[in-house]
Order: C-alpha cells, then structure tokens, then sequence
C-alpha cells in the first residue's frame, strides 16, 4: 500500500446487483435489503458485454472483481461471465452456495478466480471446505475470507485451524458497522485488533481501517487506474465517493490521471492500495 506505481492494468469492482440468498446479519444491506434491490439493473448478458467491450476499446484488458449480494444468482450469470472473460480477466467474490460442478466445465481457472466468502451464520465448515477442495482440484485458486464480526471473532482460529488442516487458506475482513450501539472497525478492543492484524496481515492498512486515519488531500489512483461500478450501472472512484458517470453511458470516461482523495476516512483495504502516501 502507498505505493505511486499502479498495475499495469484496469482494475474495477463491479456491485452487479442487490440480491442474496443469505441474510448475514452483519451485511451493509441488512435490514434494507427491498430498498436497495429497487436499484438492481437486470440487463441482457450480451448487453453488458457490448459496455465492457467498450472499455476494452478505450482502456485495454481489465480486471473485474465482480461482487453483489451474491452474483451467481444473477439471471444468465454463467453466460455472462463466460463471455466476458474471453476479453478481461475476472474475480468473483461469492459464498459458494451453488452447485460448483456447471462453473466447472465451462469457465476457465486461467480467467476467472474465486473469492469465497464463509459465513458462518448461514453455512457449514465441512461442506464450505468440501466445495473449496473441488475447486482446487480442478486448478482454481482459492482463498476464503470471513468477516470479522464480533460474536464470529471467539470461533475464528478454531475456523481457520479447519481450514488449514485441509491445506486452505482464509483471511479476515475487518467488520464494518454497528454491533450493540459500537461502531466498527474502530471500535475494535486492543485484543480484537491484536487479532485482525495476525490473520489479515495487512497492518500497513490498520491506521485508516481502524484508526481513523485521514487519506483527504492524497493524490489517488481511484477513478484513473481502478473504479467501482452500482447495480444501476453508475461509475465511482471507490467505494464512498460520488459519482463519476455511468458505464451505459455513450461519452463515460475515467479520469487521465491519480486525483486527491476527497475523502476523510477510508475502511476499504481493496481500494487504499491505489493511495499515493507521499506527496
């Protein structure tokens, strides 16, 4: 992190819709979830690839993390991904409640990478775990997350033992919200934090996820090299910013060079890498 040397690429996270078939009570669309889905924007698959073609066009090959709710109950997401990924490369951050032997056959470990997500609340270790393994098989990398929640936090190292004696790998998010009336990740005890640090292993990052530390006024490689894209298709720097235009839009274009920060606080350890520290 706080490095001015960008990826050699594009890189976008893309929120493809606002849906789940989990209700994690620490998701930042809980208690929301109809309010949000009024945002959803449920396009033709060739559709989309004909906007993502265009940034192909004006920007080259890009890497899309794409991410929901859960997007592998977005209609035709399978052929959606398919396509894309003859173009750019993907990430797909998911909780693994689908059956993986379809993804399998048609979608290709060289182009696409999973981001599994655990959670505990909704699923179980062994057939998380037994998912990963066949994943793994068949040549595609995987990592786990697991959101730092509170009541999760005294069962995480059992968690992570699980996974690791089956030769896996999970990290933890830091939890972003309000449990019992403390606001979170700074609200996070010493111990707490003690413990993110040893299984995130991300310290560099601690000082503006959990200790309010101010990026405003730093140039950024939001918006220029990485952008983050709504259901309804409008385009942000990051993930608190305002917005940038849209992707449907005929004249949409991201900015030709690192701009400062706007911002007083940033809690989003994907996006902070595009920070520039000294200046």
């Amino acid at each position: 992190m706080g490095n001015s040397v960008f990826k050699d690429r594009l890189c976008a996270s893309w929120d493809i819709h606002v849906n789940c078939n989990y209700r994690c009570p620490y998701c930042f669309y809980e208690e929301e979830w109809e309010e949000h889905k009024k945002r959803n924007l449920f396009l033709p698959a060739q559709e989309w690839i004909k906007y993502w073609n265009k940034i192909y066009q004006e920007y080259g090959c890009c890497h899309i993390d794409i991410s929901g709710g859960e997007p592998f109950i977005y209609p035709s997401f399978l052929e959606l991904i398919s396509e894309l990924s003859k173009v750019h490369s993907l990430g797909i951050v998911t909780n693994l409640s689908w059956e993986v032997g379809p993804f399998i056959d048609r979608i290709s470990p060289a182009r696409v990478k999973l981001h599994p997500s655990f959670h505990p609340y909704c699923t179980g270790t062994d057939s998380f775990i037994e998912k990963l393994i066949i994943l793994k098989k068949n040549g595609f990398e995987t990592s786990a997350t697991c959101v730092g929640y509170p009541p999760i936090l005294k069962n995480i190292v059992k968690h992570k033992d699980e996974f690791e004696s089956k030769g896996l790998h999970i990290s933890l998010l830091p939890f972003v919200g309000v449990y019992q009336g403390i606001n979170y990740p700074h609200g996070y005890t010493v111990q707490e934090k003690e413990l993110i640090d040893t299984i995130l292993n991300t310290p560099s990052a601690r000082g503006y996820t959990m200790e309010r530390k101010s990026p405003k006024g730093k140039l950024c490689g939001t918006g220029y090299k990485y952008f983050r894209i709504r259901p309804e298709g409008s385009v942000y720097r990051c993930a608190n910013s305002k917005t940038i235009g849209n992707i449907t839009d005929e004249n949409f274009k991201l900015f030709d060079k690192p701009m400062p920060c706007e911002l007083d606080n940033c809690s989003c350890l994907n996006e902070l890498v595009y920070l520039i520290e000294n200046i």
